[in-house]
C-alpha cells in the first residue's frame, strides 16, 4: 500500500507532463487543425471572442511545473494582459476541440479534459 501511494503522484506528473505537451502541440494533427480553423472563422466573423492574450497565457501555463501554476495566475491578475473571463474561455475551447476532434471514451480524450479542469 505504501508502494503504490509512492507512484500515484509520480504517475500524476507523468500524466500532466503528457497532457501538457500534447496540448501545446495538438494544433499540428489534422484533425485539430480544423475544429481550430472553424473557431478562428467564428473569431474573425464576431461571433467568437479574440483571445489572443488568453492564448499566450494558457499556453504560458502549460509550459511550466503545476508548482507554478499559482504564481503565474497571480501574474496574469495582477497585469492587463488576461482577463479570468478570457482564460476560462480559452479552456473551454481547448476542451470543446479535445471533445469534438476525438474519438469519444478514450482514455487519451479523459486525460487531456482532466488536465484543463
Amino acid at each position: 500500500n505504501k508502494e503504490a501511494q509512492q507512484v500515484v503522484p509520480l504517475l500524476q506528473k507523468v500524466l500532466q507532463l503528457y497532457a501538457s505537451q500534447y496540448l501545446l502541440n495538438f494544433s499540428s494533427q489534422a484533425e485539430m487543425a480544423l475544429l481550430q480553423a472553424e473557431n478562428e472563422a467564428l473569431e474573425a466573423a464576431g461571433e467568437l471572442p479574440s483571445s489572443g492574450p488568453a492564448k499566450e497565457a494558457l499556453e504560458k501555463l502549460l509550459t511550466c511545473d503545476e508548482e507554478d501554476w499559482d504564481s503565474q495566475l497571480r501574474v496574469f491578475a495582477e497585469g492587463d494582459s488576461c482577463s479570468q473571463e478570457g482564460l476560462l474561455a480559452e479552456l473551454q475551447k481547448k476542451k470543446e476541440l479535445i471533445i469534438l476532434g476525438m474519438k469519444g471514451g478514450m482514455y487519451e480524450q479523459r486525460v487531456l479534459v482532466e488536465f484543463l479542469q
